[in-house]
């Protein structure tokens, strides 16, 4: 990778990793990550290519991806025929929100899981009643603790 410190390409490999766990692609975690840490809030398509030091296609991919599922932003300037690119910081506040819904398909897929299960399974079924549990937690809490950092952030997603 090109015109990046030690530092900025050890956040990048590191922060990337994490992404990568999640089931995104390399450039796109790549990509994600570089912007996080980029020396400007915004980055053209040649900029991110080379300080990558990835093929156009594999660029243009990623970003097509990431254009796709808006977790970043592209604009252009008057008299210039360059797209910039920058993050989309207010999709991690949808991501956390979208969370929400993941806890509450998982505990009603749960609910329905026990309704069907046999008595027979006294531990399991306790158990799985113990995760039901946690995620309904989840479910009811998020959306507070969102509410309430958005007040004080005076921040509206």
């Amino acid at each position: 990778m090109k015109n990046l410190n030690e530092s900025k390409l050890k956040f990048i490999e590191e922060t990337g990793s994490l992404i990568e766990k999640k089931g995104y692609s390399p450039i796109v975690s790549r990509i994600l990550s570089f912007l996080l840490i980029a020396d400007t809030e915004e980055k053209n398509f040649y900029e991110i290519q080379e300080s990558l030091n990835a093929s156009k296609s594999a660029v243009s991919n990623g970003i097509s991806f990431l254009l796709d599922k808006n977790f970043i932003k592209a604009k252009t300037n008057p008299g210039d025929r360059k797209r910039y690119f920058r993050l989309n910081i207010e999709i991690w506040i949808e991501v956390l929100r979208s969370i929400t819904e993941e806890y509450k398909g998982y505990r009603m897929a749960i609910d329905k899981a026990l309704d069907l299960r046999s008595d027979k399974f006294t531990e399991s079924n306790l158990q799985l009643t113990k995760i039901r549990d946690l995620y309904q937690l989840f479910e009811a809490k998020l959306p507070v603790i969102l509410s309430e950092w958005e007040t004080k952030n005076s921040i509206q997603a």
